[in-house]
C-alpha cells in the first residue's frame, strides 16, 4: 500500500501539509477543527467513537445532540481537506467510529519532540539541540491556549525546551565556545523574556569572551526587559550581580596608581541625582543608615507607584511611557544628594537624603504633580508612600 506523507505542526501555528500544498489556522479558522485535528491525530492508530469525540471537543461545553454536531463538523473537516489540500479518504468510518486511513503517515513536529526527549541519551549533544530546536517552533497549539488541556500541555512542553537549552548553554561555557554561548543564551531570552537565569547566561558568556562594555550594556538591558516583562519586582539573581561587579572590575587596567584613581574620579559637573540599579540601591541604604546614625542626620524613602489594574487597557498602554516620564522628571527635579531606582514595573522607589519629612514629601509631591500634568491620559494615578530611613 502506497504511503501517503501528511505533515503537521502543533508548534507554533497550526498548519497540515501534504504534497506541498499547506493550510494552516488562518485558512481553517475554527479552534473546534483544529481540536477536532488533534483528537484524531494524536491517537493515529484507534477507533474513536462519536462519544468520544464529542466529549472530547465538547468537553467544556454541554451539547444535547453530540451525534449532529459533532457529524456537522466532520462534514466541515472533509470539505476543508479536499477543497485545500485534495484529500478525500483521510477518514475511515463505520458503526459510528472514525480513524484515521492507514494509508497517510503523519509526521507531527509534538510527537517528533517527545519521541527525541525519550532517546536523548543517544544524542551529542549540539545534534540533540539543533534538532530539539528544529521541532519546537513556538508554543503547543497556540489557537488553542483557552483550553486547560493543551495550556497544560504547552506548559510542560515549554518547561522541556526550556530545560534542553540551559544544558546547552551550560555545555557550550564547559567548552569554552563563548560566542556560541551568547548566542544561544539570546535565543532563550527571545523564548521567555522574563527568564532572569537566560539574561544571567548571556551577560556571563559576554563576560567570558572578554566583551566587558557588551557586557554592561546587556545588564543595563536585562534590567530595563526585566521590569517591562515581571509582574513582581524582578531583583536582579545572585549570580547575575556577581557577575555585574566582576565587569566592574575587568574594565578598570591592572597596577593603577592613586593618582589615576583619583583621575577618574575627577570634579563632576554633574548636579544630577543618582540613578542606579536595585541592587546598588539596596547597598546605598544601608550604608545611609550608619550614616545617619553617626551624625544625626534624616534620610527618608519614598516609594512612587503607578496605580495600575491588569484589566485596564489603557494605563497597560501608557505605563511604559509614564515610567519613562517618571525617570526624566526625577532625574531633572531631584537634588544632587538623593539616590533613585526603578522598583518594579510600575514603581520608583528614592532615597531623600538630609532632609525634612515634610520637605522630602513636598519634593515628590512636585515631581509626580509635573509628570502628571505632561501625560497623555490623564486619568492615570499615582500614589505615594514616604518614611524614615532608620535601624527600627
Amino acid at each position: 500500500m502506497e504511503k501517503h506523507i501528511i505533515n503537521v505542526r502543533m508548534f507554533g501555528e497550526f498548519s497540515i501539509t501534504y504534497k506541498n500544498q499547506t493550510i494552516t489556522s488562518q485558512e481553517i479558522k475554527s479552534p473546534k477543527l483544529i481540536l477536532l485535528l488533534s483528537c484524531f491525530i494524536c491517537n493515529q492508530d484507534r477507533q474513536k467513537n462519536n462519544e468520544e469525540i464529542a466529549k472530547y471537543v465538547w468537553k467544556y461545553e454541554k451539547i444535547e445532540n453530540y451525534a449532529n454536531v459533532l457529524k456537522n463538523l466532520i462534514y466541515r473537516l472533509r470539505t476543508l481537506l479536499k477543497k485545500e489540500l485534495g484529500i478525500h479518504d483521510l477518514l475511515i468510518t463505520g458503526n459510528g467510529k472514525y480513524q484515521l486511513n492507514p494509508a497517510y503517515v503523519f509526521e507531527v513536529d509534538a510527537l517528533m519532540f517527545e519521541e527525541l526527549l525519550k532517546k536523548r541519551q543517544y544524542y551529542e549533544k549540539t545534534l540533540f539541540f539543533k534538532r530539539a530546536l528544529s521541532l519546537y517552533q513556538g508554543a503547543y497549539l497556540s489557537d488553542l491556549d483557552n483550553d486547560p488541556r493543551i495550556a497544560r500541555q504547552a506548559k510542560k512542553f515549554q518547561k522541556e525546551i526550556l530545560k534542553i537549552y540551559y544544558d546547552y548553554i551550560r555545555y557550550l561555557e564547559k567548552r569554552e565556545d563563548y560566542r556560541q554561548m551568547i548566542d544561544v543564551a539570546k535565543q532563550g531570552i527571545a523564548l521567555d523574556q522574563s527568564d532572569v537565569d537566560f539574561y544571567a547566561l548571556w551577560i556571563k558568556g559576554l563576560y567570558l569572551n572578554g566583551e566587558y562594555e557588551n557586557a554592561r550594556a546587556a545588564y543595563t538591558t536585562a534590567s530595563d526587559a526585566l521590569y517591562m516583562y515581571s509582574n513582581v519586582n524582578p531583583n536582579p539573581n545572585k549570580a547575575l550581580q556577581k557577575i555585574y561587579e566582576k565587569i566592574q572590575v575587568e574594565e578598570h587596567p591592572q597596577d593603577t596608581t592613586l593618582l589615576e584613581v583619583m583621575d577618574m574620579f575627577g570634579e563632576s559637573t554633574n548636579n544630577q541625582p543618582l540613578y542606579v540599579e536595585y541592587g546598588s540601591f539596596k547597598r546605598l541604604v544601608v550604608h545611609q543608615k550608619h550614616l545617619n546614625d553617626i551624625d544625626g542626620a534624616n534620610s527618608y524613602i519614598a516609594l512612587i507607584t503607578v496605580e495600575s489594574h491588569e484589566n485596564d487597557v489603557k494605563v497597560k498602554r501608557y505605563l511604559e511611557k509614564t515610567m519613562n516620564d517618571m525617570k526624566n522628571t526625577l532625574m531633572s527635579l531631584l537634588e544632587y544628594s538623593d539616590v533613585f531606582s526603578r522598583f518594579s514595573n510600575n514603581q520608583f522607589v528614592v532615597l531623600k537624603n538630609i532632609t525634612t519629612y515634610e520637605k522630602a514629601k513636598e519634593d515628590i509631591k512636585k515631581m509626580t504633580t509635573r509628570i502628571h500634568r505632561n501625560l497623555i491620559a490623564k486619568d492615570i494615578a499615582f500614589h505615594i508612600t514616604l518614611r524614615e530611613v532608620s535601624y527600627g
